[in-house]
């Protein structure tokens, strides 16, 4: 249970037996003192909520209620919770975009190197092509001769 200023003011005290105890009066006057610190700074900090909320507001952001104690405290157990579980969940994202960024560069490397290969084959089919032409004997007929090697390599990617 918080502690309120009317708490103080409700708050009774048992009698002893064999002696009579502190002096009521000096008690009574103690208490008064009490309430009124509580409910001085019960203020402040109700004004300190205030400015808070009007910041958080110029900022877009939800206000501040004045929640009990306990219900505070379930609440920041709550999101500590969720909060460990987010970071958990992203670290695990983390791990994953790196995998497949590596994954990426990989078949990045493959790609440029299926390009190299089909801009020598281009090259070799224009060459057959200009010699097939270029010779007039055999109408078209000559074939160069296949790379089987090159083409073991291609198929191997």
């Amino acid at each position: 249970m918080a502690l309120t200023p009317e708490a103080v003011l409700e708050k009774t005290f048992t009698q002893t037996q064999f002696r009579r105890g502190y002096d009521e009066r000096e008690v009574d006057d103690f208490l008064d003192e009490v309430v009124a610190e509580l409910r001085r700074l019960v203020g402040e900090n109700d004004s300190v909520r205030g400015q808070l909320n009007e910041c958080r507001e110029g900022r877009g952001l939800p206000p501040v209620d004045h929640v009990g104690s306990e219900q505070s405290t379930e609440e920041v157990r709550q999101l500590t919770a969720r909060t460990a579980e987010l970071e958990q969940l992203a670290a695990g994202y983390q791990a994953r975009i790196s995998e497949l960024e590596g994954a990426n560069s990989e078949l990045q490397g493959k790609h440029e190197k299926l390009q190299g290969s089909y801009a020598d084959l281009e090259a070799k089919a224009s060459a057959v092509a200009a010699a097939g032409t270029g010779s007039g004997g055999g109408g078209g007929e000559a074939q160069a001769p296949v790379d089987d090697t090159r083409l073991a390599d291609i198929e191997a990617d």
